[in-house]
């Protein structure tokens, strides 16, 4: 098949989940991860990089309480200004119980809990050089 055509645009978000550390969060969950963003997005798992993985502190009230809570940077490349303003709306409109079902099918089998992305940002392409 035909290579997809340069991207034009991205989309860039951040997103938190539950029951993961950053050290735990090893190939097989990023690829789990990338399948499933690209699901919610109708976008190739291709288009989608995971830009930085860092664990969240929590106070924890309770010494027991020992839930680890990663937050995952990403990009999604798309070809136009248009799809990214869908990916966009495809990101901030998907419940937090669906994004955890898909989330989980594609194998994130210990996601505890989600905190859907609040700020997704559209990078519009570099002007052209004169």
């Amino acid at each position: 098949p035909p290579s997809p055509p340069p991207a034009e645009a991205a989309v860039q978000a951040q997103m938190s989940i539950g029951g993961y550390s950053a050290e735990e969060f090893g190939e097989s969950e990023q690829s789990a991860f990338v399948s499933g963003i690209a699901a919610v997005s109708d976008v190739s798992p291709g288009a989608i990089t995971i830009v930085d993985i860092s664990d969240v502190e929590r106070r924890r009230r309770v010494m027991l309480s020992s839930t680890s809570s990663i937050r995952i940077d990403f990009k999604i490349e798309v070809a136009s200004m248009n799809t990214a303003t869908d990916v966009t709306s495809a990101l901030m409109d998907t419940g937090p119980g669906l994004m955890t079902m898909i989330l989980v099918i594609a194998g994130l089998d210990s996601l505890t809990d989600i905190a859907l992305p609040t700020d997704v940002i559209s990078l519009a392409p570099p002007p052209s050089p004169p």
